[in-house]
């Protein structure tokens, strides 16, 4: 009997330890998922970024073109240009 107790026991061991690095296994998998899930957050959020500067970049190219229209001059009374006349 002896004989078949030393396989069982190298069996036991071995599979003991498949386990243990089953679980640690486990682990790795584990954190590569959350690090690839953090790095698309920041993707994410980078991408975000950038839309906000396009759009801050795209009302800055139009801003010289807002402050041209929409004069509101008052000219005092009896200091009106020519022209202010010709357009009422």
């Amino acid at each position: 009997m002896m004989s078949q107790s030393k396989p069982l026991t190298t069996l036991a061991y071995i599979a003991y330890n498949l386990a243990y690095l089953m679980s640690r296994l486990t682990y790795i998998a584990y954190a590569v998922v959350y690090i690839a899930y953090t790095l698309a957050y920041i993707a994410y959020a980078l991408a975000y970024i950038a839309y906000a500067l396009a759009y801050i970049a795209y009302a800055l190219a139009y801003l010289p073109y807002a402050l041209l229209f929409g004069c509101n001059i008052k000219w005092k009374p009896g200091n009106e240009p020519n022209y202010f006349f010709a357009a009422k």
